[in-house]
């Protein structure tokens, strides 16, 4: 598979992007941010809605569905992503090696 680069908005660097991630993904009963299939991988991104109590117990149950699945999940609220970028890109990427 050849390397897509996506632009990290970050100055000069850019986010290697070795995989294909499918945005909206269904999967079962849930729907993923973004999946990719080749991974097993979910990246959840969590806005002010999740962090209500019901909202909290959903996304664990959610979790926990999809691991049992073999599905990998990874969380990075709103605000990691626009303070952090760059970490969180880091994050992804060394998920992706493993």
């Amino acid at each position: 598979m050849t390397r897509r680069r996506r632009s990290a908005g970050c100055g000069s660097n850019t986010f290697e992007v070795p995989q294909k991630f499918t945005r909206q993904k269904p999967l079962g009963e849930y729907i993923a941010d973004f999946y990719c299939a080749s991974r097993m991988l979910v990246i959840e991104l969590d806005g002010d809605t999740h962090f209500t109590s019901s909202a909290e117990n959903y996304d664990h149950r959610r979790t926990a569905a999809l691991e049992a699945r073999g599905i990998r999940v990874m969380r990075f609220t709103n605000l990691e992503v626009m303070q952090q970028f760059e970490a969180v890109c880091q994050r992804i990427e060394e998920r992706l090696k493993t």
